[in-house]
C-alpha cells in the first residue's frame, strides 16, 4: 500500500512541475464583451454588459407572413387529416426562399408572421406582405386602409395562390378591388423587369396540371403605382417550388423556374422601395387652380391605358424650362383628351407602358391638332415594347400620309435651345447596347415642320429625379435636357 500511495505521490509531483512550466491548457475562446471600442453601426444599438455572452445580430425582417382565416382539415399523402392554418399550408416556403435570395443577392434576412390587426405599415421595417392559402381573405374596413396605406408608402404585396388554388384567386382579387377602387390586377407583360431582376425568365416549364398556358410565358398579375407594381399574384402554384417539393394535382410553376422567380419578386420589391417611398410625396402644381392667359401649360394626353405612370415628371421639366429660359411658364399640369376643346394649348405630351387604342374621333382630332401646328411629344415609359407598338400604330392612324422616321443628330430640335451631342443612358441599356451615346429618337414633319417628337426610350422617368431600377431610357440630366428642347422648339416654330 505505501508503494502505491507513493508512486501516486510522484505522479502528482510530475503533473504539477508541468503545469507549472507549461500553465494550464487553453480554454475554449468564450465570446464575453468586454469594454473594448467597436466603431459607429449604421443601426441603434445597445453596448452589452461587461460580462454579457456576444450574439450574432438577426438579419433584418424583410417579410410579413400573412395570419388569416380559421384553420382547416388537410388530407395527406398518407391518407390522415390534420388540422392545419390556410395561411401557412407550405411551411417550407419562406425559409427556402430566403436561402436562396440569400445566395444570390449575398444579404441574409428573415421573415415573420404578421396580422393585419397590427403588423407595421412603414415599408422601412416590413418592405413585403406575403399572403398565400387556399381559402377566403375576408378583410375588415380597417385592414383594407391598412394594407391600402402600406403599398401607397412604397411597401409591396406577393399573393400566391397556394395549389393553384382558384377559390383564393378570386377571392384576393375581390379583396383588391375594394382596397384600391378604379385599379384591378391585370397580367404583367413579358417585358416586365420583374421577370428579369435577377434571373431572366422568358419560358416557364408548368406543371401538367396547367392549362391554356401552351406558349410557356410567364404568367402573373400586378396593380401599377406610377412606374411600380405594387400588388403582385400568381394564380399558379409558386409556394411548392419556393419549399422544393411537389404535390400532384398542383398547377404550377416548374420547381426550377418558380424558385427563380421567388427570387426575381424579392430583388423587385426590394429595388422598387425608394421609388415607392417617393412616389407616396406627391409633388404640388402650385399654380393648378389658376388659369392660364398665354401662358405655357404642361398638357399630358389621358388615354386607356395607363396614362400618368410618372405623376411628378413634370413638375421638375417645367422647373427647368423656367431656369433655362425666358418663357413665362405656368406650374400647372392639366390632363386633357384629343375630343375636348384643344384650342390655346400649342403642347401635348402622351406616354404609359400598355397597349392603347384613341377611337377614330380621337385620331382626327390628333390630326386636326397637328396640322394646325400644335406638338406632340411622346416616350414609352421605362422603354416598355407594348406603348411603343401602341403609339407607332395609333400615330400611323392620325397621320397615315405622314411617316415616323429617325432624326438625324444635327435636327434642330437638338440644339433648339442646348447642345445635345451625346447622351447617358441607363445601366440597363448600357448593358444591352453599350455602343449607344447618341439620342435615339424619332419624328414626323407635317407641311415641312416637325410636329411630332418620340423616343421609345424612356424621358419621364429621368425628369422624376430619382433611380427607376431596370429602366430603358436616358439618364435624368440629359432627359431633362431633350425635354427643355423638345417644350422650346414647339414654343418657337
Amino acid at each position: 500500500m505505501r508503494k502505491l500511495l507513493a508512486a501516486l505521490l510522484g505522479v502528482l509531483i510530475l503533473l504539477s512541475t508541468a503545469l507549472a512550466d507549461h500553465g494550464p491548457p487553453p480554454a475554449k475562446p468564450k465570446r464575453i464583451k468586454g469594454g473594448e471600442s467597436f466603431p459607429p453601426l449604421p443601426l441603434p444599438v445597445t453596448p452589452l454588459r461587461r460580462t454579457e455572452r456576444k450574439r450574432e445580430p438577426a438579419p433584418p425582417a424583410l417579410i410579413g407572413k400573412v395570419m388569416y382565416g380559421e384553420p382547416r382539415i388537410w388530407t395527406g399523402a398518407d391518407g390522415q387529416s390534420y388540422l392545419i392554418n390556410d395561411w401557412e399550408s407550405e411551411k417550407g416556403d419562406l425559409p427556402m426562399l430566403l436561402k436562396r435570395v440569400a445566395s444570390a443577392l449575398g444579404t441574409r434576412y428573415r421573415y415573420e408572421a404578421v396580422k393585419l390587426a397590427d403588423f407595421s405599415k412603414n415599408p422601412d421595417e416590413l418592405p413585403i406582405l406575403y399572403i398565400t392559402g387556399h381559402g377566403t381573405l375576408d378583410l375588415t374596413p380597417e385592414q383594407r386602409v391598412a394594407m391600402r396605406e402600406y403599398v401607397v408608402n412604397g411597401g409591396t404585396i406577393i399573393a400566391v395562390a397556394c395549389h393553384g388554388t382558384q377559390h383564393f384567386t378570386t377571392a384576393f382579387m375581390a379583396e383588391m378591388a375594394h382596397v384600391f377602387p378604379g385599379k384591378s390586377l391585370k397580367p404583367l407583360a413579358p417585358d416586365h423587369p420583374v421577370y428579369s431582376s435577377v434571373y431572366n425568365i422568358d419560358h416557364v416549364a408548368y406543371s401538367t396540371e396547367v392549362k391554356g398556358r401552351t406558349d410557356g410565358l410567364p404568367y402573373l398579375l400586378g396593380i401599377n403605382f406610377g412606374c411600380r407594381t405594387g400588388v403582385i399574384l400568381s394564380p399558379l402554384c409558386m409556394t411548392c417550388a419556393f419549399a422544393n417539393v411537389r404535390h400532384t394535382r398542383c398547377p404550377s410553376w416548374g420547381a426550377g423556374d418558380g424558385a427563380k422567380m421567388g427570387v426575381n419578386l424579392i430583388a423587385y420589391a426590394l429595388a422598387y422601395l425608394p421609388l415607392g417611398k417617393f412616389l407616396s410625396q406627391n409633388k404640388v402644381y402650385y399654380e393648378s387652380e389658376q388659369r392660364a392667359r398665354g401662358d405655357f401649360v404642361f398638357a399630358q394626353i389621358r388615354h386607356a391605358g395607363d396614362w400618368d405612370p410618372d405623376p411628378s415628371a413634370a413638375a421638375n421639366l417645367l422647373r427647368a424650362v423656367s431656369s433655362l429660359t425666358s418663357a413665362t411658364v405656368k406650374f400647372k399640369r392639366v390632363g386633357v383628351t384629343l375630343d375636348q376643346d384643344l384650342s390655346g394649348v400649342p403642347f401635348l405630351y402622351l406616354t404609359g407602358h400598355e397597349d392603347f387604342r384613341f377611337t377614330d374621333a380621337q385620331a382626327a382630332d390628333l390630326r386636326e391638332f397637328l396640322r394646325d401646328g400644335g406638338f406632340l411629344l411622346a416616350d414609352a415609359c421605362c422603354g416598355r415594347k407594348a406603348f411603343d407598338t401602341a403609339f407607332r400604330r395609333e400615330i400611323r392612324r392620325a397621320l397615315p400620309d405622314q411617316a415616323l422616321v429617325p432624326l438625324p443628330p444635327n435636327h434642330p430640335v437638338f440644339t433648339s435651345l442646348l447642345s445635345i451631342r451625346e447622351v447617358g443612358y441607363t445601366p440597363r441599356l448600357k448593358t444591352e447596347r453599350p455602343g449607344l451615346h447618341r439620342p435615339e429618337m424619332e419624328g414626323v414633319e407635317v407641311d415641312g415642320a416637325l410636329r411630332v417628337l418620340y423616343s421609345h426610350y424612356d424621358l419621364g422617368n429621368g425628369w422624376e429625379g430619382i433611380e427607376h431600377p431596370f429602366t430603358r431610357g436616358l439618364r435624368s440630366g440629359d432627359a431633362l435636357k431633350v425635354g427643355v428642347n423638345a417644350i422650346t422648339y414647339a414654343m418657337t416654330h
